[in-house]
């Protein structure tokens, strides 16, 4: 293995082959940095060993005196607004975010730098692939759309995300209740169910719960494409990571994002409230507050892989994703009318055919038909010949 000659990285210096002057990257299938040139293995110096975490309560120095990432090129996107980061020795020619070929260069954004990196373990061939699976099962799609995976429209890269750590507690009131059943003056039996006042504490400790710091990412789609591993197989930021991809600035500051992850952290904690209550024997609970605290809370800023596709159907655009590490996919398509149609009308023979089945006897005739052709006094001969006290709807 070479020992290239650099340097800081938290700035985004970016290394050279000591041995050809070539570039070096990050390789996905030997999870090693490589020149692209000899394909030399490259041990790559960063500024740190470690991807470390902050106080939240030191983020808004931590945003004022931060430095625009260096070592990388930058455009804008003049469709969504998205600052793209990619290699510097690349040119951006399409925005990855939205599919807009509207891009300009420009200069980096001041900020917190990215602390650490989720690197792909997908290549964009495999991506490719299993994205021509994924859609050849939807049924629905238009054929046209099941063509896209061979256009080479996935592009990889980097999503901005924050992760965050939290020791929380939240007190609660609500009810549980005890359900008991009980028989009307008529008979019937219903069920009923009393409730009692509840009260109580819950904790739960938080470890980097993820929060997308994108406003170009939207619909839940990192959630859905999740889980990123930002414990065991996250790396300290390297701009050798971007070579090949593309990677988008946070436009969700630290705070922002902190603000949607006390959204979660509360869900989670109204869950564990529940679950208490039950523990207390009731069979049914309801919360009615709930007050969480949160403390000794740290973020950082890391960068999660992602594969991302678009494409035009009827006028409008259909974005695609495949999650960069364990090529999970999620996506929205658009239907095609004319198979939607064929499945109903398939599904309206399938239920006629089987009722017309269901009709005939054991000889093949229409029992409905000879049903209705019997003699009113048989059918009312039939009734009076049922056992005292026999329920009609069950003979």
């Amino acid at each position: 293995m070479t020992q290239a000659n650099v340097t800081d990285h938290a700035a985004g210096t970016t290394t050279v082959c000591p041995n050809c002057g070539g570039r070096v990257s990050y390789d996905i299938h030997s999870g090693t940095f490589r020149c692209e040139s000899c394909r030399s293995e490259i041990q790559v110096e960063t500024a740190k060993d470690t991807v470390d975490e902050y106080s939240i309560d030191g983020y808004s120095m931590r945003e004022r005196e931060g430095k625009p990432l260096t070592g990388v090129s930058t455009a804008i996107c003049q469709s969504c607004g998205g600052e793209i980061y990619f290699d510097a020795h690349e040119t951006a020619k399409r925005c990855p975010m939205c599919g807009s070929a509207q891009i300009r260069a420009d200069v980096a954004t001041s900020g917190v730098a990215p602390e650490g990196v989720v690197p792909f373990r997908i290549d964009a061939q495999d991506a490719q692939q299993r994205f021509r699976k994924w859609i050849s099962r939807r049924w629905f799609a238009p054929n046209r759309l099941k063509k896209t995976y061979g256009e080479g429209r996935l592009e990889g890269l980097y999503v901005p995300c924050w992760t965050y750590d939290a020791d929380t507690c939240a007190d609660y009131t609500g009810q549980g209740g005890r359900t008991r059943t009980v028989r009307g003056r008529d008979g019937k039996t219903r069920t009923e169910i009393d409730w009692y006042h509840v009260s109580g504490r819950v904790y739960r400790s938080f470890n980097d719960l993820l929060v997308c710091a994108s406003k170009n990412v939207t619909g839940g789609l990192v959630e859905k494409l999740a889980p990123f591993d930002t414990v065991n197989n996250i790396r300290p930021f390297a701009c050798e990571y971007l070579s090949g991809y593309k990677a988008e600035r946070y436009s969700i500051d630290g705070l922002q994002a902190f603000e949607r992850a006390k959204e979660q952290m509360a869900r989670e904690l109204n869950s564990d409230a529940e679950s208490d209550i039950l523990s207390k024997g009731y069979s049914q609970s309801r919360i009615y507050s709930l007050s969480p605290r949160f403390r000794d809370v740290t973020y950082k800023g890391v960068l999660v892989p992602m594969y991302a596709a678009h494409y035009g159907y009827g006028g409008q655009t259909y974005s695609y994703a495949i999650n960069g590490q364990t090529g999970k996919i999620f996506g929205r398509y658009p239907k095609s009318v004319p198979k939607i149609l064929a499945a109903v009308l398939a599904g309206l023979l399938l239920l006629f055919g089987m009722m017309y089945l269901f009709s005939m006897d054991d000889d093949g005739h229409d029992a409905y038909a000879a049903a209705a052709a019997q003699p009113a006094y048989q059918c009312i001969q039939t009734v009076s010949d049922l056992p005292d006290g026999a329920d009609l709807a069950e003979s």
